[in-house]
């Protein structure tokens, strides 16, 4: 799956100011989560960038 550094919208507040962050756990080693600076919204720990933004990205389309 191709992932590209493009980050949509926050799906909670429609908010652009979406950010990248890299955090060290216990173990040392580097994670990173995509957070919205507006609402707080955020993914879960992933082990590489390209994880976090893929997940940030995902949308899920409720139509019927």
């Amino acid at each position: 799956m191709a992932v590209d550094n493009f980050l949509l919208n926050c799906p909670f507040c429609g908010s652009e100011w979406i950010e990248p962050v890299k955090v060290l756990n216990k173990s040392n080693k580097n994670k990173f989560y995509i957070r919205c600076m507006n609402c707080g919204a955020r993914t879960r720990n992933q082990s590489v960038i390209t994880d976090a933004i893929a997940l940030w990205n995902k949308r899920v389309n409720y139509e019927s």
